[in-house]
């Protein structure tokens, strides 16, 4: 028998083995040996593997079979032909950006290209079945650096063709008084990172056009159709409009348009300037401030003199008058009655305070005169404070009478005097009568050597009746 007729033979007798076999053993076999040649299959093929798997994409390209350095060249090549149109809305222009403008390196791309070689897997399930998918994403944004980017010909980022948004504005001419309106103006400054992102977003989606919209932009906060804005020029013109009558210092003055015109200020929140209206009040006004001014006077004995100081007269709060002026110019009248504002509020009209009724002290005459509607009704002597004792000194000017009251004990470090009438005028200074002093202490020289603490001593008939005509608005006149 030859080598043939026994390899017919035997398969022969396999055959005949196989049919005498169970159909579930028969099954069992056909299993074992497929399994075994999947097992080798699988082997051979993850043994001569050396590119990325079958059914492998990066950002949707495919690098199926490629190694690493072969995807990193293929993805980079395909992104670096891309173009990127970018249009630009503040001037209708449309500009093109080669992506390999964009001068990236691609070391975070290649890292992952790298890493995601290394860990690639398929398992044998999916080599059998061809199932394998893995559709890798990667950033590539995170590789872009816009500061190493040449984006020369992209006028949205053209620093030379840059214009700033501006606020609609009024102005004001001061001589006519006139308020115009200046139109907003929209720029083409991006607001802080939109271009940055909106580019990223175009780059990370591979798109092929860039479009930004008005919103994209810093915009301009005020627009000349704003109601608060035009509301704003209405009250500056409404201003302009009004007269106030100002009362101060027992007198008037009237601010009309030409005054009016030197307060506005368009910028300042309200339309009106602080600084100048408390300028206009120190000027204007200021001039009818008499609080501790030196007066001209002609004394009883006809002389010609200025009385320096004292606590008289009037002293206008300019921060508080202007305020109010301010407050008189915002009524919906039209002709607006308002008083100044005091730090010190006087007693007479500023033009006329000392008139023709006051009390008048010579300390040089060591005298008392007292005047009401021009006749004299109180001619005497005094005493006032000891001469050489700076504790008893009684001070010259042009005083106000604090209070008056009768019955009162005057008290001092080592004296206590009780007085019937009692009229402070400058501290603890003030007329009183002195009844411990006899005739002959009035007068004459006895401030030298036997004056008082200070105030102006009286005879006590003296003291009353200059008492029963003192009224609050009276000015007590001290002179040297």
């Amino acid at each position: 028998m030859n080598k043939k007729h026994i390899i017919i033979t035997l398969a022969g007798a396999a055959v005949i083995c196989l049919i005498c076999m169970a159909p579930g053993a028969i099954k069992r076999i056909t299993e074992s040996i497929s399994r075994h040649n999947l097992d080798v299959a699988y082997e051979d093929f993850l043994e001569s593997n050396t590119g990325f798997y079958e059914g492998t994409t990066i950002n949707g390209i495919d690098v199926a079979g490629l190694d690493s350095a072969g995807a990193l060249q293929k993805l980079t090549d395909e992104f670096e032909s891309k173009t990127l149109t970018i249009t630009n809305p503040w001037n209708d222009t449309v500009d093109t950006l080669p992506y390999k403008n964009l001068n990236i390196d691609f070391s975070n791309l290649k890292a992952f290209i790298n890493a995601s070689f290394d860990t690639r897997n398929m398992t044998e399930e999916q080599f059998a079945d061809k199932t394998y998918v893995n559709a890798l994403s990667y950033d590539i944004t995170k590789d872009i650096d816009l500061a190493k980017a040449d984006l020369t010909g992209i006028s949205v980022v053209d620093e030379t063709l840059e214009v700033p948004s501006s606020d609609a504005a009024l102005t004001y001419d001061i001589k006519s008084g006139k308020v115009d309106i200046v139109e907003e103006v929209y720029g083409n400054i991006f607001k802080e990172d939109v271009f940055k992102d909106k580019l990223s977003a175009a780059i990370l989606e591979g798109a092929d056009t860039l479009s930004f919209v008005r919103e994209d932009y810093i915009l301009p906060e005020v627009t000349a159709d704003d109601e608060a804005f035009l509301q704003k020029k209405a009250t500056i013109e409404n201003y302009l409009n009004k007269t106030v009558e100002l009362s101060l210092c027992g007198m008037g003055i009237t601010i009309d348009n030409e005054d009016i015109r030197t307060f506005i200020d368009v910028d300042a929140e309200d339309g009106l300037s602080d600084d100048a209206m408390q300028a206009y009040v120190k000027k204007v006004c200021g001039r009818f401030n008499t609080y501790g001014d030196s007066r001209p006077f002609t004394t009883s004995t006809g002389e010609s003199i200025m009385i320096p100081g004292g606590n008289y007269g009037w002293l206008i709060d300019d921060a508080g008058t202007a305020g109010k002026i301010k407050k008189a110019l915002a009524s919906d009248k039209s002709t607006v009655k308002t008083e100044a504002a005091y730090k010190v509020q006087g007693q007479r009209p500023a033009d006329d305070e000392i008139s023709n009724t006051y009390v008048e002290v010579s300390l040089r005459d060591q005298r008392i005169w007292m005047y009401k509607d021009g006749q004299l009704i109180v001619s005497d002597d005094c005493t006032t404070g000891m001469v050489g004792d700076p504790e008893c000194h009684t001070n010259v000017g042009t005083f106000r009478l604090t209070y008056k009251t009768t019955n009162r004990v005057l008290k001092g470090p080592t004296w206590e005097d009780f007085v019937y009438f009692w009229m402070p005028f400058d501290g603890g200074i003030g007329l009183h009568d002195a009844t411990w002093r006899t005739e002959e202490e009035f007068g004459g020289d006895n401030r030298y050597g036997n004056g008082s603490h200070g105030c102006v001593n009286l005879r006590l008939a003296t003291a009353e009746t200059v008492y029963n005509n003192m009224e609050d608005d009276v000015p007590i006149i001290v002179w040297e």
